[in-house]
């Protein structure tokens, strides 16, 4: 497999829910903006999209809208979020059909395989996969950490062109050969706390970028970039916004924010449910020193700008 053609920052978008149904005019505005705003991929269906809770016709809109928003723009990945083979086999045929650009196939959680199990599982799915795949590493849910060495077999696997490192220790990453970083392409996350994921790496997959979409691509580039004081000073902003992710499960305090200054609900789907009351005036006061405004929502702006015969700049 060629080395993975996706650089830069990808969104690990939120799935907007209205009235328990599939908010699409949100989910539409939402990805228009993450592009207008710098995001340069996008990844619908994916960890932060409340997945299990799609339904298959919901799954398929998804992606069927970004695909339709994107328009060519920036590339769409369809997230597989499952740790069932067969599953996870029957996804990626499913976007494949969609006409995605490739998938983010999430390593087997909960069921904690070993290394040989791990490299079995991507082996039966990506072989007939017949699109890019980035293998997304999270530790916290997988107990089983990246090494040097299962990196080298999982990169070596057919249709495998890039892993995501999850992790908030990035030393598997250091420690690869020439040979595995030459034929595989390295991609972070962005909740760290610091900037050393980014250094070398060809991407990040951001949840805070649903909030934040400029800070965030800023981000990646400042360090892609080399320049580590300007990397330093925006994860220093952003991080009032990282700390209030985990103050409530991420995806509640994720679509409260948008909520405040987007205009889409804050609906999450159980077993998640909406951020704790003692948590809103802190994500507010996160929100404020990020320098993201919740006077005006960005679709009743929207709404506004539409009445008086203007054309929103998003």
């Amino acid at each position: 497999m060629p080395l993975s053609p996706f650089q830069g920052t990808f969104v690990d978008l939120v799935t907007p829910f209205r009235d328990g149904t599939l908010d699409h005019t949100g989910l539409s505005l939402l990805i228009e903006w993450q592009i207008q705003a710098g995001i340069e991929g996008l990844v619908v269906c994916g960890e932060a999209s409340e997945s299990h809770c799609l339904t298959p016709a919901e799954r398929a809109t998804v992606m069927a809208t970004a695909i339709e928003v994107a328009h060519g723009r920036v590339p769409v990945l369809a997230g597989i979020v499952t740790n069932s083979t067969d599953r996870a086999i029957t996804l990626i045929d499913e976007a494949r059909q969609a006409g995605v650009d490739g998938a983010v196939l999430v390593l087997p959680y909960y069921n904690k395989p070993c290394a040989e199990g791990v490299v079995r599982h991507v082996m039966q799915i990506t072989a007939g996969a017949g699109l890019p795949v980035l293998l997304l590493s999270r530790p916290a849910t997988t107990m089983l950490a990246l090494t040097p060495e299962l990196v080298e077999r999982l990169a070596g696997l057919p249709n495998v062109s890039g892993i995501i490192d999850g992790s908030r220790d990035h030393a598997a990453l250091f420690g690869l050969s020439d040979d595995t970083r030459l034929r595989t392409r390295l991609y972070c996350g962005d909740g760290q706390g610091d900037v050393t994921g980014f250094l070398g790496s060809a991407g990040c997959i951001s949840w805070v970028a649903n909030v934040a979409p400029r800070l965030a691509a800023s981000l990646h580039h400042a360090a892609a970039g080399g320049n580590l004081k300007a990397a330093h000073a925006l994860q220093t902003r952003l991080q009032p916004l990282l700390d209030a992710m985990d103050r409530d499960h991420p995806v509640s305090t994720l679509k409260q924010a948008l909520a405040y200054v987007f205009g889409t609900s804050p609906e999450v789907r159980l077993p998640l449910v909406p951020v704790e009351a003692q948590n809103l005036a802190a994500l507010r006061t996160a929100l404020s020193l990020v320098g993201l405004s919740t006077d005006l929502p960005f679709l009743q702006a929207a709404a506004l700008a539409t009445q008086g015969g203007l054309r929103c700049r998003l």
